[in-house]
């Protein structure tokens, strides 16, 4: 393995045992996440709904006194105080989720930039190969003398942000 993507790839085993080791208030935000993505989640939130308001209409046709009579206010604050919960929710697992990607996004542009590397030390070498063949033609060919030369990375990000900083904005 080249020195610079084991170094990238120890990078991201780092980041990755950091997630698993996390402080346990943002572990327990992330299980809790993971819990409610499913859809079981949905469905006993709905039948919890569904029983309560319910259970309440039924104390109410039976006479006795309802824990939340209509229009259920503790009901709807519940409501409130559980949307609120899965926004929060939502925003930290979005955040971490952003860290991870980034960091996979380096990883993949190493990544990139080495294979290019090297796709760029094979083109020189069958350039090399094809002058130095006697029983074929020897030959100028701008295109493969460009590509045998390595991209520039710092060329390369300063172009790509120039050509997204020129970019209208959405």
């Amino acid at each position: 393995m080249h020195p610079q993507l084991g170094a990238s790839v120890e990078a991201v085993e780092r980041a990755l045992r950091a997630r698993r080791c996390e402080r346990p208030a943002a572990a327990l935000l992330l299980r809790s996440g993971r819990v409610l993505a499913r859809p079981a989640f949905l469905t006993v939130y709905a039948l919890a709904v569904a029983g309560w308001i319910l259970l309440n209409l039924g104390l109410t046709a039976g006479g006795a006194a309802a824990l939340d009579p209509p229009p259920f206010f503790w009901l709807q604050g519940a409501v409130a105080l559980t949307a609120l919960a899965v926004s929060i929710l939502v925003l930290v697992s979005q955040e971490h989720q952003r860290v991870f990607d980034e960091q996979r996004a380096h990883l993949d542009l190493e990544v990139n930039l080495l294979a290019e590397q090297k796709i760029a030390k094979l083109i020189g070498l069958v350039e090399e190969l094809r002058r130095d063949m006697p029983n074929v033609r020897d030959r100028e060919d701008p295109e493969a003398v460009s590509m045998a030369r390595a991209a520039n990375p710092h060329a390369v990000l300063h172009e790509v942000q120039q050509v997204l900083g020129n970019r209208p904005s959405r």
